[in-house]
């Protein structure tokens, strides 16, 4: 699990880039995938998502994905979801202690941003255009109360990223916790 220093010295919150290593999948899987909605093996997703979730300091019900659709929709986490009722969306924020958001990539951008004050957190799957053009704080923004408008945020970025080997075997699962 990598991490960003940015974030790292933020107390309370806990965050990590996950990499294909350490996972139980096999064949075209073989990796940590932590994709809810992949054909790989159910059991072996979900025993890489509990691995994930145990990094963080939570149990797995309380490790949130979205069904992600390439899109500038946001949730506000509250409560854990099931994985089968999955939001569709491309970014969740939350304030909820104890609860790991994440989002999948694999040539778009993981971000995850927080602010330790307001005490919300946030993921968010973007390409680059979307990360350049302010599209993700434009709408978690619009997502959030009033009250959080005025969001100090800390922010990372995955890690960068060779262009020179730009497949899907640079997946990444990045989540964070409250």
């Amino acid at each position: 699990m990598l991490q960003a220093q940015s974030l790292s010295n933020l107390p309370g919150i806990r965050h990590g880039f996950f990499t294909r290593v350490g996972g139980v999948s096999d064949g075209i899987y073989e990796s940590l995938n932590g994709g809810v909605g992949s054909e790989d093996s159910p059991a072996k997703v979900a025993e890489n998502r509990a691995r994930m979730a145990a990094r963080l300091g939570v149990a797995p019900e309380r490790f949130l994905t979205c069904y992600q659709i390439h899109s500038p929709e946001v949730v506000v986490a509250e409560t854990p979801w099931p994985a089968s009722e999955r939001p569709r969306a491309d970014a969740i924020v939350t304030r909820t202690p104890n609860l790991a958001i994440g989002v999948s990539t694999a040539d778009c951008g993981p971000v995850l941003f927080a602010d330790p004050e307001a005490r919300v957190i946030g993921a968010a799957h973007a390409g680059w255009r979307g990360a350049l053009t302010g599209v993700i704080t434009r709408h978690v923004r619009r997502q959030l109360p009033d009250e959080l408008f005025e969001m100090r945020f800390v922010v990372a970025a995955h890690p960068a990223r060779r262009h020179d080997r730009d497949t899907l075997e640079d997946g990444f699962h990045t989540v964070l916790v409250a």
